[in-house]
């Protein structure tokens, strides 16, 4: 998170192969801005009902590698190239509690817990028929789900979700495809990051449809498990994501290290280089197997023409 401006309180980064160059299709971009913006109002209005009365803008801004909204917390009412002074334009009364940026901060945070609990529940959400539990002493509800599992959100947000317009959070997913993942944080008073996310997969549980599985198939020689030895040229690399890109065969696949940081490998970018390493066909944990292979990096060695022949062997 330390490429985050400092007064940061949240943000929504799509990112992934699909977002390779930090594009972002125009309906996908200007939906997921319309979401962001419902659903960052309108819980911040219940933290704070003085800010129905005021304005603000949220940032957005892009990088390589992925498409991102942050939320600042700087005691202005208008981010980036639209600032003026908080102070200057709300009245003191409506301020009195809750600061602008502790309201967009809350609101973040219930956002996060909010995907969460969508999550959790398998997109299986009736507030007015759940069983909840309490935690006085946490002030925090006890919601299960179908499997027995637990997740604890704060009390306050529990009660602003009933009101939460529907198609709010399906724009806010409309950017996630294959290929892009949408990563939501918020900050925490102890200046940490709590964060969710939401897959292609999961998408269905934000009210898309399920989607029928791709036609073709890529590599399917190449199953769950298998340990291959895969040459082709790295296209990119993500610290972020901890991955990289292989063109292999006409196709980019995703490779992700083992263990440590993709950082090691950079000087072979964009050189040709044998990957070792081991199939993985449900590397965000799906039960369907993804149509494109996740390689899983043991080693990358760079090989020239005259030693590819010796490298396959």
């Amino acid at each position: 998170m330390d490429r985050l401006p400092a007064d940061t309180v949240g943000f929504f980064r799509y990112e992934g192969e699909g977002l390779a160059h930090g594009t972002v299709d125009a309906r996908a971009g200007g939906l997921a801005l319309v979401g962001i913006n419902e659903c960052i109002r309108h819980f911040a209005e219940r933290k704070n009902p003085g800010l129905q009365r005021h304005g603000y803008e949220l940032p957005v801004r892009t990088q390589e590698g992925s498409w991102e909204v942050i939320l600042l917390g700087l005691g202005t009412l208008f981010a980036g190239p639209y600032v003026i002074k908080a102070a200057q334009t709300m009245a003191a009364n409506d301020f009195k509690d809750t600061g602008l940026k502790d309201a967009i901060r809350a609101s973040a945070q219930a956002l996060v817990y909010l995907v969460r609990l969508i999550k959790h529940k398998r997109g299986d959400v009736d507030l007015k028929k759940e069983k909840i539990s309490w935690d006085m002493k946490k002030e925090v509800a006890l919601i299960n789900n179908a499997d027995g599992e637990t997740l604890e959100i704060p009390a306050e947000f529990l009660k602003w979700y009933s009101s939460l317009p529907r198609n709010a959070l399906k724009n806010l997913a409309y950017g996630v495809k294959e290929g892009v993942t949408l990563t939501i944080g918020a900050e925490t008073s102890e200046r940490n990051y709590i964060t969710t996310s939401i897959t292609r997969e999961e998408r269905i549980l934000f009210g898309f449809p399920e989607e029928e599985e791709p036609a073709e198939f890529l590599f399917p020689e190449l199953a769950n498990g298998d340990e291959v030895l895969l040459q082709g040229r790295l296209t990119r690399g993500n610290e972020q994501t901890n991955s990289m890109g292989l063109e292999y065969r006409g196709h980019i696949l995703n490779c992700v290290p083992q263990v440590g940081n993709v950082n090691r490998y950079k000087t072979l970018l964009f050189t040709e280089c044998v990957v070792s390493g081991v199939i993985s066909r449900f590397p965000r944990g799906g039960v369907r197997p993804e149509r494109k292979p996740t390689v899983v990096i043991s080693d990358i060695r760079q090989v020239t023409p005259s030693r590819v022949q010796e490298s396959l062997l």
